[in-house]
């Protein structure tokens, strides 16, 4: 096996079916074409911040930093719909799908937040959505479950975890030309764990330029500061 798709020496690969060799390469194409393509960045940015709501505010937490010494800021995820921390990389990943034909996302996950992203942006992209959730996840969240039956995706549920990640590889090895599987996070077979590091990259990249901002301000605060001292 090509040594492409490794963190590092220990982690990653494509541990998958022969039959999935050919979809997970099609994604893979599509992912570095869209790397140079304009058009592709600019309908993510769209979703990001029209339907998300990105960028989300850079707080500084002046009582701990006061307290603690260093200054200490809160990056404010949590004011996004579902808290928000993943919706670059499955935004990402339904996009490129969209690109090359895919018509059924399927997502197992152990989150009803993640499955209502995943429904939300479905509906705005006009493709389906199908949630597989473990049973003690539905049986425990009776009114979030309500809330992700209103978006119109097809909800799925199994014994537990496993189930839910075996469930959504056998539909995708039996329909990889219509179907294709999201993750969550950073997690499956290459090209997927390095698709969702360049999408979710943006908060980081966020707090980069939040960070010089404040910087900027301070020292202008500073400088005015001292004019009026004189």
């Amino acid at each position: 096996m090509e040594r492409r798709g490794y963190f590092g020496a220990r982690f990653g690969g494509q541990y998958v079916s022969e039959a999935l060799m050919s979809a997970l390469k099609e994604i893979e194409t599509e992912h570095f074409f869209v790397a140079k393509d304009q058009c592709f960045t600019n309908e993510l940015n769209f979703y990001l911040e029209q339907y998300a709501g990105r960028k989300t505010p850079l707080y500084k937490a002046k009582n701990l930093s006061k307290k603690y010494g260093p200054d200490i800021y809160i990056k404010r995820e949590d004011l996004l719909p579902y808290g928000g921390a993943r919706y670059e990389g499955i935004a990402g990943q339904m996009i490129i799908g969209k690109r090359i034909g895919k018509k059924r996302y399927i997502m197992p996950t152990n989150d009803i937040a993640k499955g209502m992203i995943l429904a939300s942006l479905a509906s705005c992209l006009n493709v389906r959505a199908e949630v597989v959730l473990p049973k003690y996840i539905a049986e425990e969240n009776p009114a979030s479950m309500q809330e992700l039956k209103l978006t119109g995706a097809m909800i799925t549920i199994k014994n537990d975890m496993q189930s839910c990640y075996d469930y959504a590889m056998h539909v995708w090895i039996a329909r990889s030309s219509a179907v294709t599987v999201i993750a969550e996070r950073a997690f499956g077979p290459y090209p997927i764990p390095l698709m969702v590091r360049e999408y979710e990259k943006v908060v980081g990249e966020e707090i980069k330029e939040q960070l010089k901002a404040e910087k900027k301000a301070a020292k202008k605060a500073e400088k005015e500061a001292k004019k009026r001292a004189k």
